[in-house]
């Protein structure tokens, strides 16, 4: 499209006319900010009708004449192929190049204070290390050399992660450019060796941390035992569980006093109502069942936006679907590269950038695109970024920017603390980490 404004200017036809003049200076404008990703349907029909008002009059030269009726025609032949998928208009997917790829990509967690992303090569048991700005990526592996499920940063508290290794649940330290160490486990799943490992965890609001077990058979590339998996908080007496006869437990999210959760082997998202004192789930439904909405793959990992809106990766679908939980409508597809797509989570500095990891496991082993770290942008959505300052008396809560972060909070006078206390009850429900009690957790720092 620029081709032809250098052509009318080349041909001096650029002051031919005040036609030629506009239309040029709309097609530009059009260019600028669609190079800028910020090009909407609604805007590129906007500018295709101002143009089109203007309309070539007796006294435009032919050749100018001309000029404007390829410019229309160019531009009407990119809004109609833009009409075709309006809600991709503006939405980019890139390769984070500098990640590299790994095996099974998991678990991303963008910290906000580093501006920096973490995520696991779980079967590797490998964790990463993203400072997007720079390009700058590290990596480390904890000792023991067992399947790393999830890692969740530990807010006041640097360099320090908790981390689902094999099925422990442990306090590990990195500065993110020595090797690591695992201080201490806060809690073990009891099971036969080998049989099953962690895999997505995350933390409520209320402080829980809650992560789910799965067969390893299908790691090993055989058949697993149907259902043997289970879903489990961590409290101060160590793991509890609180879901049987899950198939492969995923992806964790909450808003308000709902929790959602995934059984990648159910093919859907289920919602629970969650007691926010003491952790009690009930009235488990199905709020988004992939199959029935026609969603190739199966649903992996997941995170929430700032309006309730479910965000879900699509293992063996190649895409990123949003579902609007309460109406179980399916809202948008974002196609991905990579055909196993394993979790998601908001980052960026203003959180609206879409982290996607993939796999690269069976038939995906070697393909180019498999096992890379995408960012997606211009989607119109954002993730949640808490008070960090509505901490309260509690030594340890969990609660995060977007995904959930580790707090370790300080104790304070209690002036300050009835403060605080009154504060986050007041609030409770309407910010994201306003938190209530959560002395479950308080165990992880007495030593």
């Amino acid at each position: 499209m620029l081709r032809l404004v250098h052509l009318a200017r080349s041909m001096r036809l650029w002051d031919s006319s005040t036609l030629t003049r506009r239309a040029c200076n709309a097609i530009e404008e059009i260019d600028r900010q669609r190079a800028k990703g910020r090009i909407r349907f609604c805007l590129a029909r906007a500018v295709e009708s101002r143009v089109t008002s203007c309309g070539p009059d007796k006294n435009t030269p032919g050749l100018s004449r001309l000029l404007f009726t390829a410019i229309n025609v160019k531009f009407r032949q990119k809004a109609m192929k833009m009409s075709v998928d309006p809600e991709l208009a503006g939405v980019q997917v890139e390769e984070v190049t500098a990640a590299g790829a790994v095996q099974l990509g998991e678990g991303p967690h963008w910290i906000d204070s580093e501006q920096a992303l973490y995520w696991v090569d779980l079967l590797a048991g490998v964790l990463h290390r993203l400072h997007p700005a720079s390009g700058k990526h590290t990596s480390t592996t904890p000792p023991g050399k067992k399947s790393l499920g999830f890692v969740v940063p530990v807010f006041r508290q640097p360099h320090h992660f908790v981390v689902g290794l094999g099925l422990d649940v442990a306090l590990l330290r990195w500065d993110g450019e020595t090797q690591c160490a695992i201080e201490r486990v806060l809690g073990s799943v009891h099971a036969t060796p080998g049989s099953l490992r962690f895999n997505d965890g995350k933390a409520d609001p209320q402080g829980r941390l809650w992560a789910g077990t799965m067969s390893t058979a299908i790691d090993k590339g055989v058949d697993p035992q149907p259902e043997i998996g289970s879903l489990y908080s961590l409290e101060e007496s160590g793991v509890k569980k609180h879901v049987d006869y899950v198939g492969i437990s995923n992806g964790l999210a909450w808003r308000d006093a709902i929790m959602y959760y995934i059984d990648s082997s159910a093919g859907r998202v289920d919602a629970f109502d969650l007691e926010p004192a003491s952790g009690q789930l009930s009235g488990r439904r199905c709020v988004f069942d992939l199959q029935k909405n026609g969603v190739p793959g199966v649903p992996d990992g997941m995170t929430i936006d700032s309006v309730g809106n479910l965000w879900v990766a699509c293992f063996d679908g190649a895409q990123v679907i949003c579902v609007d939980p309460e109406r179980g409508a399916l809202l948008r597809r974002i196609p991905i590269p990579a055909k196993q797509v394993t979790s998601v989570c908001w980052g960026g500095r203003l959180l609206d950038e879409l982290f996607v990891t993939t796999a690269a496991v069976k038939a995906e082993t070697g393909k180019v695109a498999a096992g890379r770290l995408y960012r997606v942008t211009g989607l119109g959505a954002n993730g949640l970024l808490n008070d960090q300052e509505r901490a309260r008396k509690h030594e340890i809560h969990l609660t995060g920017a977007n995904d959930d972060v580790l707090k370790v909070g300080q104790r304070s006078s209690s002036s300050e603390e009835e403060e605080r206390d009154e504060c986050a009850e007041r609030n409770y429900g309407k910010f994201p980490g306003c938190l209530l009690p959560s002395k479950f957790m308080s165990f992880l720092i007495l030593v």
